[in-house]
């Protein structure tokens, strides 16, 4: 070995050779990290030593700050190499280990969050943890410098009374894996709706208070009940949290799309990160609510989100990039702020006046360092100059050293934004977001999925490990919105193949909702089930909602019953706790609630036909499914589906003229021949 590869050993670790942009990010820190895998635990087993694992993501805030103050300490590190095996975990591509850890520390402090650190035994059993740590003694919490000296003396001199602490834990996480099965509960969209309208903030919208997040499951949730029952404060609650969000600086008023949550309960000050997944649920809320609610502003600022994706997220290949960080040149919102002076510069005297006035810009800023964050302060002021002011201002941020992205592309989050694109490009009338809804709907099938099993993620050409449940629940999400999207059968034949797979890897042999990791995945100290919606809602949830359009759209009974023995799994301790589990309240209102079907019939090359699939795609109504029998080719290929299940037997039949069927419960209103009335039916 010479002198040069001696000073790289000592320069990197073993995360230089990852994938992950968050482990390479760690990779020249002095900590002597490793991935976790056999090398690491079999190295804690042999050496009898407590792994200490930290787990983050590549665009975390509070992760940048731990490893300045103390992955990259020398002290620190020296501590963390000689006294522990050090693991890093990137909690987007291995979100089981994660959902594990996070479940433990919270149940240890009532809390969770990244960075996640967690002490574990060498088996893999939690002992203590916590999220971020300070270097030092700070702000009531212990210094990690003194935090790890003080665990590696309890392993040294308190080993038993640690390991008994972590195996009550560890059984107690274990009893709650083991779901049980219960009646529906009817009144489940009513009940929810009544218990987070509680929590609303009449003045500022959305639901609690600092720091407030959307939470686009409680919208979506809130959304439902107005339209199944005409309860108009659901809608009032939904509206005014998308007005004041939109008007906020949690939305990027230059840029589009929005940020992570607000500092504050009014939605001002943001955590400047951006993902994927929050662009694509709030794409999605926002064009639900522009076309069900007639509000064009709305849509508006749905077209700000998709148009900052196509832009700013979207891979050579087709795909969506994972996030957009917080910080750029080390400082948190560094990219997105502004000081009066910079206006100035950028801007004439009038447009720099009207600017300041409406997103209220001052001297003294709203943020740090006198910086302002801009949000709509002034709304009643003419918005004619505001289309060539962002322009010119978005363009001058360009120029400024951006946030980094992390270009990995992850499964699950892909098959949320193809859903989201293909659903707003029917209700908003825009092509363009279905164009790019199928080319990365063809990028997962082609590069993600290996046969009939997905792959967790892609970054720089290399493909992740195995997929998750939520990887399959959302991927079967996307291709049925893109069968809705587009009625090419492709779609849908894909969609029951993806499902398949999914039942006979995930699914539970006892009942009940399914695992989150595959039947032949690592072993790990449990096989966890994801019940709760949190920042993404519940993969079971969604799991059971696409199979439920699935059972709709193809005739056959079994995906029903797959999806309702999912939601009977979820529905244990509903009437006592309503607490994440808006998306489960939604998708047993899809299995309870009749839905309705439009069946098109006609040449499909037909102006009209594609004018009735337009209309009928617009009218957002829950549970509207939509089939197409093509009488131009002669081949209906919604035959097996529509056979004998429908009253009215020529919607098989080629009669001439393009003509819809409004059909529920298997049976189809008299056909509707012309567009005006179909405009007016709904």
């Amino acid at each position: 070995m010479n002198a040069d590869q001696i000073t790289d050993q000592r320069q990197t670790n073993r995360l230089i050779h990852e994938s992950s942009p968050y482990l390479r990010q760690h990779a020249r820190n002095p900590v002597q990290w490793y991935p976790w895998g056999s090398e690491a635990l079999d190295k804690a087993r042999q050496e009898d030593k407590l792994i200490f694992l930290s787990i983050g993501y590549s665009t975390c805030h509070w992760c940048h700050v731990m490893e300045r103050e103390s992955f990259e300490n020398a002290f620190i590190a020296a501590l963390l190499n000689r006294n522990f095996v050090p693991i890093k975990v990137d909690r987007e591509e291995r979100p089981d280990i994660d959902a594990i850890y996070m479940d433990a520390v919270q149940r240890m402090t009532g809390a969770g969050g990244w960075p996640l650190s967690v002490f574990l035994s060498p088996d893999q059993v939690p002992l203590f943890g916590g999220t971020y740590f300070p270097p030092e003694d700070r702000w009531g919490q212990p210094g990690f410098k003194y935090l790890l000296q003080a665990v590696a003396e309890a392993w040294s001199h308190k080993r038993e009374g640690l390991l008994d602490f972590g195996q009550s834990l560890t059984e107690a996480m274990r009893q709650d894996v083991k779901t049980k099965s219960t009646a529906l509960e009817t009144q489940a969209l009513k009940r929810v709706a009544d218990q987070f309208r509680g929590v609303f903030d009449e003045k500022h919208g959305g639901f609690g208070q600092a720091p407030k997040f959307p939470q686009p499951g409680i919208l979506a949730l809130q959304l439902r009940h107005w339209q199944r029952h005409g309860d108009e404060e659901s809608l009032h609650c939904v509206v005014k949290t998308l007005e004041a969000m939109a008007a906020g600086g949690i939305h990027d008023q230059l840029g589009g799309g929005f940020h992570r949550y607000s500092v504050d309960a009014h939605w001002l000050v943001p955590h400047f990160e951006k993902m994927l997944y929050d662009q694509a649920q709030l794409g999605l809320i926002y064009s639900q609510v522009a076309t069900v609610a007639g509000r064009q502003d709305l849509a508006e600022v749905a077209r700000g989100i998709y148009d900052f994706v196509l832009r700013e997220m979207l891979a050579p290949e087709g795909g969506f990039y994972a996030a957009w960080d917080a910080d750029s040149e080390g400082q948190e919102g560094t990219y997105y702020v502004w000081t009066l002076s910079q206006l100035r510069h950028h801007l004439t005297v009038e447009q720099t006046d009207w600017a300041a006035s409406y997103w209220g810009v001052t001297e003294q800023g709203n943020f740090e360092a006198g910086t302002n964050v801009l949000h709509v302060d002034n709304a009643q002021m003419d918005t004619s100059p505001l289309a060539e002011i962002k322009a010119t201002l978005l363009k001058a941020r360009q120029q400024r050293v951006p946030p980094h992205r992390d270009e990995k592309i992850i499964s699950a989050w892909n098959g949320m934004m193809i859903q989201s694109l293909a659903y707003a490009g029917r209700v908003l009338r825009e092509p363009r977001y279905i164009q790019a809804a199928l080319r990365a709907g063809d990028f997962v099938v082609e590069v993600l999925k290996k046969e009939d099993r997905l792959r967790r993620s892609y970054t720089d050409g290399q493909l992740g490990g195995d997929g998750y449940l939520d990887d399959y629940a959302w991927m079967v999400t996307a291709l049925v919105e893109l069968y809705q999207a587009t009625l090419e059968i492709r779609w849908l034949e894909q969609a029951v193949a993806l499902a398949q797979t999914t039942v006979s890897l995930f699914a539970d042999s006892e009942g009940g909702a399914y695992f989150s990791t595959g039947l032949d995945s690592e072993t790990l100290l449990m096989r966890r089930k994801d019940l709760l919606d949190g920042a993404l809602p519940s993969a079971n949830a969604v799991l059971a909602a696409a199979l439920i359009r699935l059972s709709r759209l193809t005739r056959q009974s079994h995906w029903r019953q797959q999806a309702e023995a999912i939601l009977q799994g979820l529905s244990v301790g509903l009437l006592s706790d309503w607490g994440g589990r808006f998306s489960a309240a939604c998708a047993i209102d899809d299995l309870l609630e009749p839905g309705w079907e439009a069946v098109i019939a006609g040449p499909w090359s037909d102006a009209a036909v594609q004018e009735m699939l337009a209309t009928l795609q617009t009218w957002g109504t829950p549970g509207l499914i939509c089939h197409c029998v093509n009488t131009e080719e002669n081949d209906h290929n919604a035959d097996r589906y529509l056979e004998g299940d429908y009253t009215d037997s020529s919607v098989g039949q080629d009669q001439g003229s393009p003509r819809v069927y409004l059909c529920r419960e298997g049976a189809c209103q008299n056909p509707i021949y012309d567009i005006e009335q179909l405009h007016e039916v709904w």
